[in-house]
């Protein structure tokens, strides 16, 4: 999933999945 689509789903900023992603807590 695109991180665009996935921020309008989710509610979050794309920096904060950049965030999430880059700690493991949610894969890309």
């Amino acid at each position: 999933m695109l991180i665009g689509k996935l921020a309008k789903k989710s509610g979050f900023s794309r920096e904060t999945i950049r965030y999430y992603e880059k700690f493991g807590l949610i894969s890309p």
